[in-house]
């Protein structure tokens, strides 16, 4: 997803779009970055360890071991998860509010998480 600044922007002239040559830090370094591609990580480390039972085992014979580390991480994903989306709502959806309009996008995205929860 893309802020795009025409179509997002709550006031171009008092916040023009382009403000990444006043930024202090690389965007690698960015906490908003490093925080989604913390959530991107785990959600991809998980599709690998899937992966490797690609062939090893049906569904007549899954080890509770493995229906164990699943829901554990399933559970730890989930509160990561959250906990990030409380954040963005409480945090920078007020703050960024200020400078763009909140894409509905994000908000259908904290809302899915809210029916996968449980």
């Amino acid at each position: 997803m893309t802020i795009e600044p025409k179509e997002h922007a709550v006031d171009t002239v008092k916040y023009p779009a382009d403000k990444a040559s006043k930024w202090e830090i690389p965007l690698e370094s960015d906490q908003w970055i490093l925080s989604h591609n913390a959530l991107r990580c785990e959600i991809n480390s998980m599709i690998q360890a899937l992966g490797t039972f690609m062939g090893r085992i049906d569904d007549d014979n899954v080890p509770q071991w493995a229906i164990n580390t699943i829901e554990e991480w399933w559970t730890s994903h989930v509160a990561h998860a959250t906990d990030h989306c409380k954040s963005e709502e409480t945090v920078y959806k007020p703050m960024f509010g200020e400078r763009f309009k909140w894409p509905a996008e994000i908000d259908q995205l904290h809302d899915a998480l809210d029916s996968v929860k449980d």
